[in-house]
């Protein structure tokens, strides 16, 4: 099972047709002799042939909706994995996305998710490409955002089975070109355990295939220049070979789990984030007013009715209440109602709504103000204003509401201490179970307070100790670039405005992350962080979280809740292709984990 990783358009749709021929045909002239009929042909094919200032399509490949072959498109648009079979050996090709798409940040962040989602059909992974043009020779913006976004989501173990394929490497004598002194800068400046060396780096230059893929489309070209691609179909075999070897014979596989894991814990983090800080802070409340009633007790003394008045305590939780549909509203002061909830007269903000069901759900990021996608909903007008006659506000104090984490009063008891106080004992007695049940629960709800930060702290520490980088540090500068870029162009369609509303909306949310994160972090200490060794005690941590008393529903409704946005994609896998194998691509099969230790098997010859 091997994982492709690139920027967009380093050519990865490309890489994978080029390598099932090079494990097929021991050369290019064979392949050409095999016929059109008889292409290998992964993953439709389509670029332009220019001679004598003429130019002609070419073809390869029936069509795939999962690539796009739109002039500044990115081709690939969702996970899917190319299965090729050599008499028992199979090879998983998992095709992505790229990273640096040209739709933005937020398709990045969707394209790693889903990536993330194929994942999960696979219990190990064997090798990790990250496919790079050779001829990068600044430590740019984009360079570091693709790179940084690619290894911020995979775990350390991971490290080992990571390689670096070059692409178009002809023009650079088949070696890394000017792109490998900045890679291997940034791999040092980041402290990432993974180096580019020899033994992990491959250098291919696919042309050939471009070629071949000519000759299928009636492109007659003279001897001398198909001796020229010639070479480089032996020099990529040899790659081929080398790098399958690498992959088999000295590495381990990386299992799967361990990287899904510190994604889920990034996903905890900043979605428990805020929960959990109101969480602690109820407790604190709790805790006081328990305190309180406790010293009130003490005053109460033999006063049996009062006592009765303050057998039951009212204390603070904090519940859920979804709405059916997204709701526009105005976060305005104006449109703001300050109402008293409960006997004791909470304080809470009641935002007036402007639309009620509003059908943007899937657009709009909720619990976020001014998210551009609300320039298109039903109440707002084309002057960004509301048309509500309660409101007319702008949109960007306007927000879509899905669910709330209300602060409401909450009745603490005890059966055992009731059946107590019913049973015909003194004053003195009665009082006397009633203080030691509020110490009681006042103890609870520290203990309590204590787990969640726990939880918390184990969270950050997993991340901290098992990510490769724990967040993209580079993608605030990549977002500044592609607003700058988008200020330059013509507003052709009149929505740069909202383009650059969304982009600026998107920064935000960005840095918000990076601050919950690198906070979460900065307060993981020595001791905390050998607590998280394993994604079995992190899940562990959860799951104490879960058993508190007093508190484990309400932090269960928001972790299920957080759980949703982690829903599996849908698995998409191209028809297995069965190659006769090239004579010249050796592929040495590791035992099972259950043979391991002992002698490696024989080397077995594709095909």
């Amino acid at each position: 099972n091997i994982l492709i990783l690139g920027e967009t358009g380093v050519g990865k749709s490309t890489w994978i047709n080029s390598f099932a021929n090079y494990i097929t045909h021991d050369t290019l002239r064979s392949a050409i002799a095999a016929g059109k009929d008889n292409a290998v042909v992964a993953i439709p094919s389509k670029f332009t042939y220019t001679k004598g200032g003429k130019t002609q399509d070419i073809q390869v490949g029936k069509k795939d909706p999962n690539e796009v072959h739109d002039v500044g498109a990115s081709n690939t648009q969702g996970s899917k994995t190319y299965r090729f079979k050599l008499g028992e050996t199979v090879v998983n090709l998992i095709d992505t996305p790229g990273i640096g798409d040209v739709r933005g940040s937020k398709q990045d962040d969707q394209n790693m998710d889903n990536i993330l989602a194929h994942l999960t059909y696979y219990k190990e992974i064997h090798g990790i490409l990250v496919l790079l043009k050779p001829n990068n020779a600044r430590l740019g913006v984009m360079f570091k955002h693709c790179i940084q976004q690619l290894l911020s989501h995979l775990h350390k173990s991971a490290a080992n089975n990571i390689s670096f394929v070059f692409t178009n490497t002809r023009s650079t004598f088949y070696e890394p070109g000017e792109t490998l002194p900045p890679l291997r800068k940034l791999l040092e400046e980041k402290n990432m355990g993974i180096e580019a060396v020899e033994k992990n780096m491959f250098c291919f230059d696919n042309e050939a295939f471009r070629l071949l893929a000519c000759v299928h489309n009636g492109i007659v070209f003279e001897e001398k220049v198909i001796d020229i691609y010639e070479a480089s179909w032996q020099k990529a075999c040899e790659e081929t070979n080398r790098m399958m070897k690498h992959i088999i014979e000295e590495t381990e596989p990386h299992k799967v789990q361990d990287t899904t894991s510190i994604n889920d814990a990034r996903r905890i983090i900043l979605g428990l984030s805020r929960p959990l800080q109101e969480f602690r802070e109820v407790i604190k409340d709790t805790e006081r007013k328990a305190e309180q009633a406790l010293n009130e007790i003490k005053i109460l003394g033999a006063e049996a009715k009062s006592f009765r008045d303050k057998l039951e305590f009212k204390g603070m939780t904090l519940e859920e209440e979804s709405l059916p549909q997204p709701r526009t509203v105005c976060t305005h002061k104006d449109c703001t109602e300050v109402v008293s909830v409960g006997k004791e007269g909470i304080p809470m903000k009641v935002y007036k709504s402007c639309h009620e069901q509003c059908g943007l759900g899937g657009e709009v990021s909720p619990e976020i103000k001014g998210d551009a996608s609300l320039m298109r909903c039903w109440a707002i007008q084309s002057n960004n204003h509301c048309h509500r006659s309660h409101c007319g506000h702008h949109y960007l104090v306007h927000m879509h509401r899905t669910y709330e984490l209300k602060r409401v009063e909450k009745t603490f008891t005890c059966d055992n201490v009731k059946s107590q106080l019913d049973e015909k004992m003194s004053q003195k007695q009665k009082i006397e179970v009633e203080k030691r049940r509020l110490e009681i629960l006042v103890a609870e709800l520290k203990v309590e307070g204590v787990t969640i930060q726990k939880v918390a702290a184990g969270f950050a520490a997993f991340l901290k100790i098992h990510s490769i980088i724990p967040f993209n540090d580079a993608m605030g500068d990549y977002i500044d670039i592609q607003i700058e870029e988008e200020v330059k162009k013509d507003d052709l369609d009149g929505k740069r405005a909202a383009r650059i509303a969304e982009w600026k909306a998107y920064k935000g949310q960005y840095e918000e992350r990076k601050k919950i994160l690198t906070n979460a972090m900065d307060t993981v200490k020595h001791s905390e962080e050998g607590r998280a060794h394993s994604s079995q005690q992190v899940k562990d941590l959860m799951e104490d979280a879960f058993k508190l008393k007093h508190y484990g529903k309400n932090i269960k409704d928001v972790y299920n809740k957080v759980a949703k946005a982690k829903e599996q994609a849908y698995y998409a896998q191209a028809p297995t292709k069965h190659l006769k194998g090239s004579s010249k691509i050796n592929v040495i099969k590791k035992k099972s984990l259950f043979e391991r230790g002992a002698e490696w098997t024989k080397k077995k010859v594709w095909g």
